[in-house]
């Protein structure tokens, strides 16, 4: 049984990690697809590797990506490796932005999207600390 790509989308600060690494927490056929973002230092999270731009256009030139995108002056990609674990029937969650959504739905079968979202006072709260 093949797993299912889920794309997970929705604004900054609305939670989709949290929410991600809890389903993960529950379900043990559930990987979180590890974004590979051109972002260094501090504001990585277990959820991104980051790396410089040179890096990026390196693996993309050379398929390591699966989808990639460019957002809020960031490049941002999902491994390609995101296939193996959908292949052993592993589902595969993954934060995208809602511009990649179609792309997923091509390049992924099967799909799922989930919409995670907050209220416009606590996205604000939460993008300002």
């Amino acid at each position: 049984m093949k797993g299912i790509f889920v794309a997970v989308v929705g604004p900054s600060g609305a939670g989709k990690d949290s929410v991600m690494r809890e389903v993960q927490r529950l379900s043990p056929n559930v990987s979180i697809a590890r974004r590979v973002i051109t972002r260094q230092g501090s504001d990585v999270t277990e959820e991104s590797e980051g790396v410089d731009q040179q890096e990026f256009l390196r693996r993309a030139n050379s398929g390591a990506f699966a989808l990639s995108w460019q957002a809020h002056g960031l490049s941002y990609a999902i491994p390609a490796t995101v296939s193996n674990d959908l292949a052993r029937g592993r589902h595969v969650l993954a934060n995208i932005s809602r511009r990649m959504v179609d792309d997923s739905k091509h390049c992924f079968k099967p799909c799922l999207v989930v919409m995670i979202t907050a209220p416009i006072d606590v996205l604000g709260a939460r993008m300002s600390t």
